[in-house]
């Protein structure tokens, strides 16, 4: 029987063709492979499917009967879920938190902890999936979090499971234990698209094989028909005789050397390694073993404790990346996306920005160096855009990493290229320019370190191998010597996993308490400084004086908790208190006068999540406006005097009156804080709040209310943007 059937589907965006006559089916209990290069439109068919994009024309079919999927929460109710590549999670919740949001059980909003424990557990024992529960996913190891989100799809009794690059940031011993549940769940009777650019794991896996090439469908195969450069000529249109091609360059003197060096922040010791001049150095280890933090040590990116950098024989102390930049040293880090390019620019001015000073005169950018230059290396490696001017985000993630390397071909003198994980990601034909690439460079006389997980291609490119295990150099391979079993052995530790585990918990932690313990850390200074601080009469003195800021501070927090602020709330708390006195003072009433305070404040923050969702106008910009007005319907009312009158004593109480020696303000205070800590902590709107703050993606593809909650919290936060069309 066929679950998704796709019938001569389109997609458009403007200018550009994703999917063109798509015909694709996925059978019940089947493990489907999806295939092709960057570009070919695997991430659009995925969206369609996910409910993210609508086709433009042609048919999806679920279970044999035509739909329309008009969101990810209509995908997800209807029975697919989707495993991104890139974590959809928030990091501050639990596991099981993830695992319901948006359909956590509750009672009058007030949510079932008890029960949401039980079922996740149930629903693990059900798959056979063991992930820690009641401690945040940000603390897990990346192959635990990809098992949370291939839960929370379980948990609506998904019969259709897409995973996209489930194997791209874990290990060979987490991608064993992986397909072993794939497997399972396959016998169980769900169906999976598998989406991966390591060839091998889909031949291991998969039943069926389909491919896509620039958009177009290629056919779909049974994976015993293929052989693995069959596919490799279906993806690309061009035949690739060797994967990883070794082409000789002649290796000369040294060029870098790293002696005894040692980061305590990052648990590195004693790391020692040279590299010579035309030499492609390779560096393995598991993830946590401290790679990247080495290759980001010694680019400046993390400060040195101890040890020496030699760079062409001189000692170089590099203190920040433009010091290294300066002695020719260039990182391509491994996140490409939040530290290789900056996404809102262009891909001209990702290029030029490390070395503008060498294309302004006067402090004035020479437009037309900056293009021949910019165009000169887009073209040397064959960058595919529709022009200079193209924003990044909207290229395929090849393109994306050619960009981070050509932006240091610009450089005035290059020595050294450190390479971290830059094929991750991306597709055999990618991959094989990549090496080209690498190769030329070291063929030009510069030194190269190639840090990757993928000791297949370190094994094809590399000249030497270091092994890295726990912050040290376990051992040293050099070519005609390799031993994969060996290499492996050198770099597996059963505590690497724990250990990085318990890193990201103390880390979150401390992110999560750390103001708390400020906070304790104050008090505990002040008790030494000075004898009185304790006393109750101070502590009184002190909750009278902090109560009213403590409760605008609160309502400030709602706004913050989704990940912004309001500046209009001290002109609003103005203008409040001269209207309820205004009020009173004219007979209205004290408890009327509080009603009609409330709900002028309610009108300025609906008045404000209005124009931040609907007109788009920046959170800044339109709570800036809405301060100035309120400060200047204040101004109407005072004339700039203060409000004098004689008011009820129901209302000077508030104030005034003490109960057990305590002010009613305190009071006060103290059940604002515990409704609103109640509000925030146990009811569906508050975790809700709390996941547009940790992730909005991962709000958004739950199927929350973003853009109600955004309006409820007033916030800055955009809508959660969907996939542009590079990342077809």
């Amino acid at each position: 029987m066929k679950v998704v059937e796709m019938i001569s589907v389109r997609k458009e965006f403007p200018g550009v063709v994703a999917l063109d006559n798509i015909n694709f089916s996925l059978e019940e209990g089947e493990i489907h492979g999806l295939v092709g290069e960057n570009g070919a439109g695997k991430s659009t068919l995925i969206n369609i499917l996910a409910g993210v994009f609508q086709q433009t024309s042609g048919e999806l079919r679920l279970f044999g009967k035509p739909v329309k999927l008009s969101s990810p929460s209509d995908a997800l109710h209807r029975g697919i879920g989707v495993v991104y590549q890139d974590t959809v999670l928030d990091p501050f919740f639990t596991a099981e938190e993830n695992i319901w949001l948006g359909r956590e059980p509750s009672r009058l909003s007030v949510l079932k902890g008890r029960e949401i424990r039980s079922d996740t557990k149930r629903l693990c024992d059900k798959y056979g999936i063991v992930v820690p529960l009641g401690i945040p996913v940000g603390t897990l190891s990346v192959a635990k979090q990809k098992m949370v989100e291939i839960l929370r799809a379980l948990s609506m009794n998904s019969k259709v499971l897409v995973l996209d690059e489930p194997t791209a940031s874990i290990t060979q011993s987490d991608t064993d234990n992986l397909f072993e549940i794939l497997k399972n769940l396959k016998k169980s009777g769900i169906s999976i698209i598998f989406v991966s650019h390591h060839l091998d794991e889909v031949f291991n896996l998969c039943d069926r094989i389909s491919v896509l090439r620039n958009g177009c469908y290629e056919g779909t195969f049974a994976s015993s028909e293929l052989s693995t450069r069959d596919l490799i000529k279906l993806m690309t249109n061009r035949d690739l005789v060797d994967q990883y091609p070794k082409r000789a360059s002649e290796i000369g003197e040294e060029i870098l050397k790293v002696s005894n060096l040692n980061v305590a922040r990052f648990g590195l010791k004693d790391i020692s390694f040279e590299v010579k001049r035309g030499e492609i150095v390779g560096f393995f280890g598991m993830v946590g073993s401290g790679r990247t933090e080495l290759m980001k040590s010694i680019f400046g990116a993390h400060e040195i404790d101890s040890g020496e950098i030699t760079i062409n024989n001189e000692k170089i102390r590099i203190k920040g990346p433009s010091k290294a930049m300066r002695a020719g040293v260039y990182l391509c880090p491994e996140d490409r996306r939040r530290e290789g390019v900056v996404q809102d620019m262009s891909v001209i001015d990702n290029l030029t920005s490390p070395f503008l000073g060498t294309l302004t005169r006067l402090g004035v950018i020479n437009s037309r160096e900056s293009r021949a230059r910019a165009g000169k290396v887009s073209s040397e490696l064959k960058i595919k855009a529709p022009s200079l001017k193209t924003i990044i985000s909207h290229l395929s993630g090849g393109n994306q990493q050619k960009v981070v390397l050509g932006k240091w071909l610009l450089g005035p003198e290059s020595r050294v290229f450190i390479f971290d994980e830059p094929t991750q990601g991306i597709d055999v034909g990618a991959k094989s320019e990549f090496y080209r690439i690498m190769q030329e460079i070291a063929k030009k006389g510069c030194g190269v370190l190639f840090v990757s997980s993928d000791i297949r291609e370190l094994l094809g490119i590399a000249d030497r191998i270091y092994v890295m295990r726990l912050g040290r150099i376990t051992a040293e391979f050099k070519r005609g010597e390799y031993d994969q079993h060996s290499i492996l052995e050198n770099a597996l530790s059963d505590s690497l996993a724990a250990r990085s585990e318990k890193m990201n918990k103390i880390g979150l932690l401390f992110q999560k308490y750390g103001t708390i313990l400020a906070l304790i850390g104050i008090v505990v200074f002040f008790s030494i400084m000075t004898e009185t601080f304790l006393t109750s009469r101070n502590l009184i003195n002190i909750l009278s004086h902090i109560s009213m800021l403590t409760i605008i501070a609160t309502g400030m927090t709602v706004c913050m908790i989704p990940g912004d602020f309001d500046m209009s709330i001290a002109s609003v708390a103005s203008l409040s208190g001269v209207i309820v006195t205004s009020l009173i003072l004219k007979g209205l009433g004290v408890f009327g006068s509080i009603l009609i305070t409330v709900g002028m404040g309610a009108l300025f923050g609906v008045i404000a999540g209005i124009l931040i969702t609907r007109l788009k106008i920046s959170a800044f910009i339109a709570t800036l406006a809405l301060g100035t007005i309120a400060t200047g319907i204040n101004f109407m009312f005072t004339r700039g005097q203060e409000v004098y009158g004689i008011f009820p004593d129901s209302f000077l109480a508030i104030a005034q009156k003490r109960v057990l020696g305590i002010p009613v303000q305190v009071f006060i205070m103290a059940v604002v804080i515990v409704v609103f800590t109640f509000a925030m902590e146990k009811t569906k709107m508050g975790k809700w709040m709390y996941s547009i703050g940790g992730s909005v993606k991962a709000s958004f593809l739950s199927g929350i209310n973003v853009r109600l909650l955004r309006v409820v919290g007033n916030d800055n936060l955009r809508r959660p943007s969907r996939p542009s069309p590079a990342v077809f």
